[in-house]
């Protein structure tokens, strides 16, 4: 209303990207980069954590407790004391570095008598960015996604929580599907029509080839979801008959809303390359480094979710980009799988296969998709 002024707000102005919905203040810059500076551990080390919250004076009871949590003597009377009020009458059993850390840490949790103040007393603690807090646990597991899926996202943006093995590399264990299901993920190369219109087509005539092989669902692990990293394509896509006539067993939503949803069959739908895997433009060449590390960031966090939404198989369609997660995904996809045409694609042992209209789709629509193993 005219004559109306905005509040004045101490923190000063926030700008938001609309376009990414990302805040561009240096605060939030900074925790963005969080990655790159958080500690992340998987169970079998957080024995290694726990000795920072044990730092005390010596012959203390936390003292004894960090000594036996580092494997560097064994169970005292004390702690045994302690471990019959705590678990029962009951054997000690303090034989793996799991074990040992979850007893410590069930003692700071009810009781914690003599350690220093574990709370953090800056936000960057709380971010996990500085002090004892610097440190975030990884389960090794995933009810969600393929074990090959979980194994590309970790082989990439956490290749420290890969272990080697005299036989291989352990990436973690994975929660047994009631039923199996194939895994991973499909590359389709696409040339991509100016119309987006033409667009919505061709992203449609995938969803037939999927429906002719598939049953899907309303329920959220049962439903196709096409995620698109252009908005413009969102409700394009969500107004075509492939969404208003699947009884809501196919959804259409963009890559930066999908967080948290599952789905059984995802098609990672882009319609131009960069925003899952960094700018290519002068303008973002120009950037300072650091501003260039965090934006590249931003984009390989938005492909990881966008990958990870599918208990089944994850579709990229799209002009070839192998660049970051994506380019990873798109090697392991198509040393998985190959190429093929129809509805043998899937199983086609063929080197490379160009989808014709007239296999894909009854109507009209441009289409030209490619798959190249």
């Amino acid at each position: 209303m005219p004559g109306h002024r905005l509040p004045a707000c101490k923190y000063g102005l926030v700008t938001i990207d609309k376009r990414q919905g990302l805040q561009k203040t240096r605060e939030a810059k900074a925790f963005r980069r969080k990655r790159s500076q958080t500690q992340y551990i998987q169970p079998h080390g957080l024995a290694e954590v726990v000795q920072r919250y044990l730092d005390c004076p010596s012959g203390t009871f936390p003292w004894f407790l960090a000594q036996l949590d580092s494997g560097e003597m064994p169970a005292c009377p004390a702690i045994v004391q302690v471990w019959e009020e705590l678990i029962g009458q009951i054997a000690p059993c303090f034989d793996s570095p799991v074990k040992r850390a979850a007893f410590a840490i069930l003692w700071i949790a009810i009781r914690g008598e003599g350690i220093p103040n574990m709370l953090a007393t800056t936000f960057a603690e709380a971010a996990g960015l500085e002090g004892r807090q610097q440190w975030a646990l990884v389960l090794s597991s995933s009810a969600r996604v393929s074990q090959v899926t979980y194994q590309t996202v970790v082989g990439v943006r956490y290749p420290e929580l890969v272990e080697p093995t005299p036989t291989g590399c352990r990436f973690g264990r994975f929660v047994t599907e009631q039923e199996p299901l194939r895994g991973g993920c499909l590359p389709l190369f696409w040339d991509v029509p100016q119309s987006n219109m033409h667009a919505v087509g061709d992203i449609g005539a995938v969803v037939e080839w999927l429906f002719a092989t598939n049953k899907f669902r309303p329920d959220a692990k049962s439903r196709l979801a096409i995620l698109h990293n252009r908005n413009n394509m969102v409700n394009l896509f969500k107004a075509s008959c492939w969404v208003t006539n699947s009884m809501d067993s196919v959804v259409s939503r963009g890559v930066t809303t999908c967080a948290g949803m599952t789905a059984h069959t995802v098609i990672v739908a882009q319609t131009r390359v960069g925003f899952l895997t960094g700018r290519r433009k002068q303008s973002f060449r120009d950037l300072p480094q650091e501003e260039q590390l965090v934006q590249l960031e931003e984009a390989f966090a938005r492909a990881t979710v966008a990958i990870t939404r599918a208990r089944s198989l994850c579709i990229i369609m799209g002009p070839l980009d192998m660049k970051g997660l994506l380019g990873a995904a798109t090697v392991v996809g198509a040393l998985m799988y190959g190429g093929g045409c129809g509805p043998d694609l899937l199983t086609s042992t063929c080197m490379t296969a160009l989808f014709k209209v007239h296999r894909l789709m009854l109507s009209s629509y441009r289409c030209s998709l490619q798959t190249v193993a």
